[in-house]
């Protein structure tokens, strides 16, 4: 994988790790940010044939909005490897 997956990657882990830690209005900011950057990868991977990479960026989009929607608690929020 290059350098800018890589990059997009490190910045979704420490959006992620923020989301852990937040509150209130800075929680749904954060989620909101961080399930834009997570498409965003979604369609650079799938553009650059990096199928199972874009397959897991959108499970994670899955993930990303049950939390958004309430179905689904911020304590299923994994670490996207």
């Amino acid at each position: 994988m290059n350098d800018e997956f890589e990059e997009r990657l490190t910045q979704i882990s420490a959006k992620i790790d923020q989301l852990r830690t937040s509150t209130g209005k800075d929680r749904r900011e954060l989620l909101d940010t961080l399930f834009r950057s997570v498409h965003s990868l979604k369609a650079a991977a799938h553009a650059n044939g990096l199928n199972d990479l874009a397959a897991r960026a959108h499970e994670f989009e899955d993930l990303l909005h049950g939390i958004r929607t309430g179905r689904t608690s911020l304590d299923e929020l994994t670490d996207f490897d």
